[in-house]
């Protein structure tokens, strides 16, 4: 059967991220979600696993690591940190930012460390549904990588596949239209087309190689826990149904020898406009947007269907890949 996995991006960013999140889980509009330890609160985790259980465990957390927003777990002065005299913690300098040539990168791999342990001490490392990044970090520099696979590796946790499809929605074709294209696609050709500053900073055109051979390493690490074989492109600006469709769809029509293929849409989700961050990747307007459309009656219903449907499987990391099913009973009375 194949599987698909609905990601929520981002939780512990801000009130309306969280408050977007916890109702997609209420009405099952998600499976997995992905959490910024560095800015969730103890309360905002427990309250995020209470959530899952009392909805029917259908959803499972994840580890978003950050070092590029937000305060440092370590609250420590790095190359990539400053003092921030409100919060009297030290917060990471977006990536835009950052002298890449002198990073430290021994300090963001006790952070990333640091940050793993976090959500492990909170709901244990066998729950943890997968480990993935803000802004993709660990995809751009081999050390960070090694860190997330020796995490990946040691605790048996999947890590979220470097592979994405193309996130234009201009490329993209649907069942609506008179030829289709395929939209799957590297990650190096996604960088490539990809007008964000950061690509500029950090690829210069002559990794592609370096970071094919990333890719591969995770995709065929099975000692990681597993991985999709491929990453379903962010919802952002084309949040509509018929992607939604259009990714269940392609999925369904694959021959039987492809039945264990799993894909994943990855959404960004507020209940509110307010609170956009400097140098972040998507607004709050578009994620609020992206909220609204995942949690329409008629997409609740169609991602019902999904549930109940005999050659697609809807669940979270661990659910698909490792076939376990993930409970937060304890949670309940949190």
């Amino acid at each position: 059967m194949r599987k698909l996995i609905l990601t929520a991006d981002d939780y512990g960013l801000n009130p309306g991220v969280n408050l977007a999140t916890l109702e997609s889980i209420r009405n099952k509009t998600v499976t997995s979600v992905q959490v910024l330890v560095n800015m969730a609160s103890d309360y905002d985790i427990r309250l995020l696993a209470k959530t899952i259980h009392e909805s029917g465990n259908t959803c499972g957390i994840g580890l978003h690591l950050c070092t590029t927003v937000g305060p440092s777990v370590l609250n420590k002065e790095t190359s990539i940190t400053t003092w921030n005299t409100t919060t009297q913690r030290y917060e990471f300098v977006a990536l835009q930012d950052w002298s890449h040539q002198n990073r430290d990168d021994q300090y963001i791999a006790e952070e990333m460390t640091a940050q793993f342990n976090r959500l492990k001490s909170l709901i244990g490392s066998d729950r943890i549904d997968a480990i993935s990044s803000h802004q993709n970090i660990h995809l751009f520099y081999q050390n960070y990588l090694n860190v997330v696979e020796q995490l990946a590796m040691d605790n048996r946790v999947p890590v979220r596949s470097p592979v994405r499809w193309e996130q234009d929605k201009l490329n993209k074709t649907y069942q609506d239209r008179a030829i289709l294209s395929p939209i799957q696609r590297e990650a190096i050709n996604t960088f490539k087309v990809c007008p964000m500053n950061t690509r500029t900073l950090l690829w210069n055109g002559k990794w592609e190689q370096r970071m094919t051979a990333r890719r591969d390493q995770i995709v065929k690490n099975v000692l990681t826990g597993g991985c999709p074989e491929t990453m379903c492109g962010h919802w952002f600006d084309q949040p509509e149904m018929r992607a939604m469709v259009f990714v269940a769809s392609e999925l369904a029509s694959m021959k039987d020898k492809r039945s264990e293929y799993a894909a994943e849409l990855l959404m960004h989700l507020s209940t509110s406009s307010d609170g956009d961050i400097p140098k972040q990747n998507y607004s709050m307007r578009k994620r609020k947007k992206e909220y609204e459309e995942l949690n329409s009656p008629e997409m609740k219903e169609y991602i019902r269907s999904i549930y109940n449907s005999t050659n697609i499987q809807l669940g979270s990391y661990r659910k698909v890949l490792h076939g376990t099913d993930v409970s937060f009973a304890d949670f309940a009375e949190s």
